[in-house]
């Protein structure tokens, strides 16, 4: 990516949207699966789930064209609520993730309709090297075509508004309650620069 074309963190405006590429929780739960757990689950949902955290893909043709699309980015590496709060304690909002929007494949879907706890997993189980961005709504139609072009999924997951943290939601607004999961290996301290 040419130089000062990266998408930072910080760059979040209130009333962006918050995009996520593919699908959440796959890694995480394969590693549950990996270490014995979630024994419900068939074995192609296993080997799925495993291959995605033994093999991820990230999403490295994406970031050039949200050039111009998107204000913030990064990749989902520590857990999508770890994540989209850095982002958001950065730009300096507050974000609402609604978990009705989340992309999951049908594995996880099969996995959170045997064992609701597994949510806490799917959010902030990290590994999923997805791309998480914020765009302006205006920008939906591109973003679409952009996911066309490329063969992944870009997916609306929630919004970016005033105050902070990160709240997590039903399709009604409700907060739903979930484990504070994520990893945490690097502080916020300075700027840092995703270029996809």
């Amino acid at each position: 990516m040419p130089q000062g074309r990266a998408l930072l963190r910080s760059g979040a405006v209130a009333g962006d949207q918050i995009w996520l590429s593919g699908s959440l929780g796959d890694s995480a739960l394969g590693l549950v699966a990996r270490q014995g757990g979630l024994p419900h689950l068939s074995t192609s949902c296993r080997d799925h789930l495993i291959a995605r955290y033994l093999l991820p893909e990230p999403r490295v043709t994406i970031g050039p064209g949200l050039i111009g699309l998107a204000h913030a980015g990064m990749d989902v590496s520590d857990g999508l609520i770890q994540d989209v709060g850095h982002m958001a304690r950065q730009s300096g909002l507050a974000a609402e993730i609604r978990v009705d929007l989340l992309p999951l494949s049908p594995p996880a879907q099969t996995t959170l309709a045997a064992d609701n706890s597994c949510l806490a997993t799917i959010l902030g189980g990290g590994d999923d090297y997805e791309v998480l961005f914020t765009a302006p709504q205006s920008e939906a139609g591109a973003i679409q075509r952009l996911a066309a072009h490329t063969g992944i999924a870009l997916t609306v997951i929630g919004t970016m508004g005033a105050g902070q943290g990160v709240r997590v939601v039903d399709r009604d607004g409700n907060a739903v309650a979930v484990a504070h999961k994520g990893w945490r290996h690097f502080t916020d301290a300075g700027e840092e620069q995703w270029s996809g």
